[in-house]
């Protein structure tokens, strides 16, 4: 319909409004009634709004008899003329404005205000007998009603929320007229296009749409709000939340009793715990005795039906103002989302997430992280990409929360370390089989080295040292052996924390948003899966902060099917150490409190340990070695005098002493740890790292030699998950060769992980490598030269063979 056309028609409800009128008169306030408030455009009733005008009468009296201060009342023709012979008043009167008549009813008569109950109800407590009203036959026009309504003086004073949800019901009926009229009252075309760019996003739009009915939850909602739910990228998180919220406040009130959900009620009970909280319990009960509590409920029986329903809420209460409070909550963990892969215009962070889920990469193995360092399986059935996606946010929560201060704490700066925890969260990643360039990037990036680095060049610059770039990296690396040797901060028992407490300090202080601060800091080291998801608790005084967060959780999560697979699992013993650390083939933590579950418990300790001290890591996030400590002369920087403090170099070498030798790559003072890229730091040829390798006949390692660049992996012979996912890694970008009977031989993808088992070691080439020389000055080795030296070279004896063309007893020498 066009603007003009609107116009007229506008003009024709007035006239029709005209022809109903029939004056103004002065009417007993207890003869004035109001429409409830599940009618459209009628405004909700907001008790501050009362006591405001209350405060305002009281200052400058209630002046009923203002034009502007009038109400509008519906009557039936004959109660109208016969009150008008009682009251021996002539008709003509009731257009006096300047000396209104007063008209006196019958006991029983009730006249049907369309609006200005907040003023009548102020006017109520300052005992005001009687307000003056524009007077309506009951025949008018139902869309003459409505403009009424919107015309009224303080008709613009609607929020928001309820602009939202007038004009949706009015667009859903398909009432273009009203839709377009209430579509203005949003004011600024910055409100209107979230409001739009919401009603383009079904997934949302519908999960709002269910919550029309329930008047009282609008009350919080603003187009700031809609904003805020749109750029969390989450769609699928929220549109659960809103299915939450319905799913409890129909149970409440069905849906054709939701006018009787005022805004003062859902805000005393929102957030609230009641199966949790006995304290909670006492207080909802009392509220509704006392009929604070959805006051316009009548009857008794009604009111005890709904009281014990709400008991038995499980979890917290949800409303619209705990989802916009509880998304500041996602906020900067769903930012982190945003370094970890590629998120296109229309992309939802979920949707994402599952495009670079790559199944293949883990099979059936999916793991369950227990603890920051500790892994272990997961228990079937089990969602392979959603148990992943739920481990990654609570990765997340963990460490991209930014907890609120309070009285005065000071936050920490370990929420602002993104690169560090960034790279973590992408190597977590791509071990629960998610795969993107730049989780790959993220996990070549070593900011427990670069940190350091950073912090000893500032020190230099500022204390006037010359910045000697080895030696900086040398004191970086000793300094993250010295960390290494510090306990780790222990993050508590196996088992769950407490949901309950008894007692009032230990009580969550937020029953929304993020905890604070040192809630948080108390709560981080349990906000794992087992552990969010674990049994149900019994009832004590108060709800933990823990128990907050985790219905946080399961509000945009859900609890099914999650929660019956969890809580069934029984916590190991506090005492049981992995089987395989006590083998020696795993380090155990280093912490006395960090335990495993079961012996099949993988430790990612050791891995953290050799970032930390080897620095970088390649392109397929596995860690490479700067160098080792043979590579670095141990003389004292030459920054002199010392300043004071400088630690005693010798209390900081740490050595990895629990690793087998990889004889020609390395030496005992420079070993490298398992599964990790190292350089070659021993100046040594590429065919002396061969003869001394076949020379020693060491059957306890897997070497993976990346011949051209001088680096090399090491894994136990018994193989595993992580020579499986390096190789398939390297794979991608490499080509890889092994020495048999035949000679130097290349080896397919789909078999070189059972011929590293056999073999041992695994020559491995880049593609389009661009090097051709024998050795350059740094010891490396182009693919067809390494194939001439080791065709001419015995690997045992070192002396070369006499014809070069015969080259098949050769290759048996260097068969293990």
């Amino acid at each position: 319909m066009e603007v003009g056309g609107l116009g007229q028609q506008a003009d024709q409800i007035t006239q029709r409004r005209l022809r109903s009128y029939r004056g103004c008169a002065l009417v007993e306030l207890r003869h004035l009634m109001f429409e409830g408030e599940e009618v459209l455009g009628s405004r909700p009733l907001d008790p501050k709004n009362v006591d405001r005008l209350a405060k305002i009468y009281e200052l400058e009296g209630c002046q009923q008899l203002e034009p502007e201060h009038r109400v509008a009342a519906l009557i039936k023709e004959d109660i109208l003329y016969q009150t008008i012979e009682q009251c021996n008043i002539i008709p003509n009167a009731l257009f006096d404005y300047a000396n209104p008549p007063t008209l006196s009813f019958n006991q029983n008569v009730r006249l049907l205000c369309l609006y200005g109950k907040h003023r009548l109800k102020a006017a109520e407590i300052h005992a005001v007998a009687s307000w003056l009203v524009d007077l309506y036959l009951d025949d008018i026009p139902a869309e003459a009603i409505i403009q009424l309504r919107e015309e009224s003086t303080n008709a613009k004073n609607f929020k928001e929320g309820d602009c939202f949800r007038i004009y949706r019901h009015y667009k859903l009926a398909q009432h273009y007229a009203q839709e377009r009229k209430w579509w203005a009252r949003f004011q600024t075309d910055e409100r209107r296009k979230h409001i739009r760019r919401l009603e383009q996003t079904p997934i949302l739009i519908n999960g709002f749409d269910l919550l029309l009915p329930y008047i009282g939850l609008w009350d919080h909602l603003s187009a700031s709000q809609v904003r805020q739910v749109l750029g969390l990228r989450c769609h699928e998180l929220v549109s659960h939340y809103l299915k939450e919220i319905y799913r409890q406040w129909s149970d409440f009130f069905g849906t054709e009793k939701g006018g009787m959900v005022d805004a003062e009620s859902v805000r005393l009970i929102e957030g609230r715990m009641p199966i949790y909280s006995l304290d909670d319990q006492s207080f909802i009960s009392e509220v509704m005795r006392s009929g604070q509590l959805f006051p316009r409920l009548p009857g008794r029986e009604d009111r005890h039906c709904l009281l014990q329903k709400i008991l038995q809420t499980p979890g917290r209460i949800l409303s619209l103002h705990t989802l916009s409070q509880d998304i500041r909550f996602l906020e900067s963990p769903a930012k982190a989302f945003r370094h970890l892969i590629p998120l296109r215009k229309k992309d939802t962070v979920n949707q994402a997430l599952l495009k670079h889920f790559r199944v293949g990469d883990i099979g059936n193995n999916t793991e369950i992280q227990i603890s920051e360092y500790e892994f272990s399986p997961a228990p079937a059935p089990v969602n392979l990409s959603f148990i992943g996606i739920i481990q990654l946010w609570l990765f997340a929560l963990r460490h991209f929360t930014r907890p609120p201060k309070v009285n005065g704490q000071q936050q920490t700066e370990a929420w602002y370390l993104h690169g560090q925890s960034l790279g973590e969260m992408a190597v977590l990643a791509t071990r629960l089989g998610f795969s993107s360039n730049r989780i790959r990037e993220l996990r070549s990036t070593d900011e427990s080295r670069l940190g350091p680095e950073k912090l000893f060049r500032s020190l230099c610059i500022n204390m006037f040292y010359l910045v000697n770039d080895s030696k900086v990296q040398n004191m970086a690396r000793h300094f993250n052996a010295g960390m290494r040797s510090l306990s780790r901060n222990k993050e508590g028992p196996r088992s769950p924390p407490a949901f309950t407490t008894e007692r009032y300090e230990e009580m969550s202080r937020r029953r929304y948003n993020s905890p604070t601060l040192d809630e948080y800091l108390r709560d981080r080291a349990h906000l794992f899966v087992g552990n969010v998801y674990s049994a149900d608790q019994s009832p004590s005084q108060y709800p933990t902060s823990f128990a907050v967060t985790r219905e946080i959780i399961f509000a945009f999560f859900g609890k099914e099917p999650l929660y019956s697979i969890f809580s069934q699992r029984q916590p190991s013993s506090p005492s049981e150490v992995p089987e395989l650390a006590r083998e020696g083939q795993i380090p155990a933590p280093m912490e006395s409190g960090s335990v495993a579950h079961d012996n099949t418990v993988v430790g990612l300790e050791q891995n953290n340990q050799a970032l930390d001290a080897n620095g970088d890591a390649d392109e397929y996030g596995r860690a490479v070695t700067l160098g080792s400590p043979n590579d670095y002369q141990y003389e004292p920087v030459e920054l002199l005098p010392h300043p004071p403090g400088t630690p005693d170099r010798s209390l900081m070498d740490v050595i990895t002493d629990d690793v087998p030798l990889a004889t020609g790559f390395e030496e005992h003072d420079s070993k490298a740890p398992l599964a990790i890229k190292a350089e070659i730091s021993v100046h040594r040829k590429a065919v002396d790292i061969l003869q001394m390798w076949y020379g020693a006949d060491d059957g306890r390692l897997i070497i993976l030699f990346l011949f051209e660049t001088r680096s090399y992996y090491k894994f136990l012979v018994s193989g595993g998950w992580e020579l499986r996912s390096t190789l398939q890694d390297l794979s991608r970008e490499h080509y890889f060769l092994v020495c048999n009977e035949f000679g130097i031989v290349q080896v397919e993808v789909n078999v070189v992980y059972d011929t590293a088992l056999q073999h041992r070691l695994i020559l491995v080439g880049k593609i389009d490598s661009p090097l051709h020389g024998v050795e350059d000055q740094e010891g490396r080795i182009s693919a067809e030269k390494l194939r001439e030296y080791i065709s001419c070279y015995d690997a045992k004896t070192g002396k070369r063979k006499a014809d070069p063309s015969d080259t098949r007893t050769a290759k048996r020498h260097l068969v293990s």
